[in-house]
C-alpha cells in the first residue's frame, strides 16, 4: 500500500521510518481505510515487540505514518538462510508471541502474520509491524466490551499464512493469528513453507485439506514440547488452539528459558552389557555405580559396575538365587535377598568391591 522512507525527527533528534500511501492508492477508499486502520491499531499499542507509531498525518492529500526505525532485517531475510537454530527460534518465537498477546489483550487481531511482517533488530529484538488488516475482536478491555469483528465473506491476508477460517471468509478472532504464528514457527524450524504451492488456489486447497506434519517427525532434533505448541497453534478448529495468547507466550517463554545456557551434548555410557541375562538394576546413592543381578552357572549373583570402569565385579558367591539388590545410604554396602533351601527369605549384606 505504501513506500517507506528513512527520515529524521529534528525536534527529538532521532531517526524514524515514514510510511507514505502510494499516489495511485490515495484515491482508493479501501486502501486508504486500511492505511488509517494500521495507524490506529499500531498507535493504540505500546509494547517492545510491536513497532511503535510516533505520529500520523496528511501532507497535501497523502496520508503518512511516522514510526520507529528498526535497524535490522526481516524474518523473511533470516529464513532465506535456512532453518533458525533452536535457541534463536525459541527467543524470537517468545518475543513475537508476547507482542501478539499484547495486541490481543487490547482487542486487536493482526490477520496478516508472516515473515515479511516481523522485523528483527540488530540486537535480536523482534518487532511486529503492518497492522493494515487489523480488526478489533470481542474482548474485555478495562471493563468495556469491544464487539466489532472481522466481516464474514471477505478473504483478506496472505494465502500461505492464513488460518482455515480466514481462508473460508468466516468471522475470525485472535486465534487466527495463532494459526499463522504456528506456520511461522514451523517454517523457522524446518526452513520450508508449510502450505506454499504453485498457485493461490492450490495453496488454499492445501491449507483447508492437508494436515501439517508434526515438527518432531520432520526433524528429530526439535524438542517434543515445541512440537506440541506448534501442533496446538495449527489445529484446524479454532477452539482447539490456545484460549488466550498469553498462555501461548508463557509456554514458549518457559521453553526458551530452559535452554538459556549452553546445553551440553549428552554423553551415553553403556553399563551392564554382559551377554548373560541381567536384571534388577539399582543405582548407588552417589550415582557412581550400578548394582545388578547376573546369572552365573544357573544362579543369580549380585554384580556391580562403576561408571569409570568397563569391568564388572561379582559381589556374591551365593549357592542360591539372589534378588532385589539395594544400597546403604552411604553407598558403602549392598543388601540383597536370598532364600535358603529350607528357610524363609532373608536380607543379606555384601561388601562392595571397588
Amino acid at each position: 500500500m505504501g513506500e517507506v522512507y528513512r527520515g529524521r525527527d529534528t525536534r527529538l533528534g532521532r531517526e524514524v521510518a515514514i510510511k507514505v500511501l502510494l499516489p495511485q492508492a490515495v484515491g482508493d477508499l479501501e486502501r486508504r481505510r486500511r492505511f488509517e486502520t494500521e495507524a490506529r491499531a499500531a498507535g493504540a499499542l505500546n509494547h517492545p515487540n510491536i513497532v511503535a507509531v510516533y505520529d500520523v498525518g496528511d501532507a497535501d492529500g497523502s496520508p503518512y505514518i511516522v514510526s520507529e526505525l528498526v535497524e535490522g532485517e526481516s524474518l523473511r531475510d533470516i529464513l532465506g538462510r535456512g532453518p533458525v537454530p533452536l535457541k534463536r527460534l525459541l527467543d524470537l518465537a517468545a518475543q513475537i508471541a508476547d507482542g501478539l498477546a499484547a495486541a490481543h489483550q487490547a482487542g486487536i487481531v493482526h490477520r496478516d502474520i508472516k515473515p515479511e511482517n516481523i522485523l528483527v533488530a540488530a540486537g535480536g529484538r523482534a518487532k511486529i509491524l503492518d497492522f493494515g488488516l487489523a480488526k478489533p475482536h470481542p474482548v474485555s478491555v478495562a471493563g468495556s466490551e469491544l464487539t466489532t469483528q472481522t466481516e464474514a465473506g471477505v478473504i483478506l491476508g496472505t494465502f500461505a499464512y492464513m488460518s482455515p477460517e480466514q481462508a473460508r471468509g468466516e468471522t475470525v478472532d485472535f486465534r487466527t493469528d495463532q494459526f499463522s504464528f504456528g506456520l511461522l514457527m514451523h517454517e523457522m524450524a524446518t526452513g520450508q513453507r508449510v502450505f506454499h504451492r504453485a498457485g493461490a488456489m492450490e495453496t488454499l486447497a492445501a491449507l483447508l485439506q492437508e494436515e501439517v506434519p508434526p515438527l518432531a517427525r520432520v526433524d528429530s532434533k526439535v524438542p517434543e514440547p515445541l512440537s506440541w505448541v506448534v501442533e496446538r497453534c495449527l489445529a484446524k478448529e479454532a477452539d482447539q488452539r490456545y484460549g488466550a495468547t498469553t498462555d501461548l507466550y508463557f509456554d514458549l517463554r518457559s521453553l526458551r528459558d530452559r535452554p538459556a545456557g549452553d546445553t551440553p551434548v549428552p554423553k551415553f555410557t553403556p553399563v551392564a552389557t554382559d551377554a548373560e541375562a541381567e536384571r534388577a538394576p539399582a543405582w548407588s546413592p552417589d550415582g557412581r555405580a550400578l548394582a545388578y543381578l547376573r546369572e552365573v552357572n544357573g544362579v543369580m549373583q549380585v554384580f556391580t559396575r562403576s561408571l569409570t570402569s568397563n569391568a564388572a565385579a561379582q559381589i556374591t558367591q551365593s549357592p542360591v538365587n539372589c534378588s532385589q539388590p539395594f544400597w546403604s545410604p552411604d553407598a558403602s554396602r549392598i543388601y540383597y535377598v536370598a532364600a535358603e533351601k529350607c528357610g524363609p527369605w532373608a536380607p543379606r549384606e555384601a561388601s562392595r568391591k571397588s
